[in-house]
């Protein structure tokens, strides 16, 4: 059985790797194409989601992972990795959130203090929103 073109197969491997992340699902939906019998979906998570589109006609699988928090995202592509069995995979892994540079106790300290207008928490003035320069139709 393809878990590249098989809605049930790739329901039950999305759901393998949300187990194995530890992460928590909300919601699974999984629509296939007529034709070429490509299917695209996600797996929303409490922690953020998983999302798939598949190519069986071009043998290609598209997935993104990703996970706030302590969860285990990169056991989840093992789990994706033994269901493909690519030839090729190109992984980037992005940290997300809040940067590095700010650290706890200054996000305490702005947190008791108020903001100032046009001022974003870290102090960093907040960019101005171009006005519209016509009228809604």
């Amino acid at each position: 059985m393809r878990t590249i073109d098989v809605v049930p197969e790739l329901e039950r491997v999305l759901r393998a790797a949300v187990t194995i992340a530890h992460a928590t699902l909300l919601e699974l939906r999984l629509h296939q194409f007529p034709g070429h019998g490509g299917i695209t979906g996600y797996a929303l998570l409490a922690e953020s989601h998983i999302s798939v589109h598949t190519w069986p006609e071009r043998d290609y699988v598209a997935i993104d992972v990703f996970m706030c928090g302590e969860h285990r995202p990169l056991e989840s592509l093992d789990v994706l990795r033994r269901a493909f069995r690519p030839e090729r995979e190109s992984v980037r892994s992005i940290r997300r959130g809040i940067a590095p540079a700010v650290s706890k106790a200054a996000l305490a300290a702005n947190a008791r203090e108020p903001l100032s207008a046009g001022r974003t928490p870290d102090a960093r003035p907040v960019p101005e929103v171009p006005a519209s320069s016509g009228s809604a139709s």
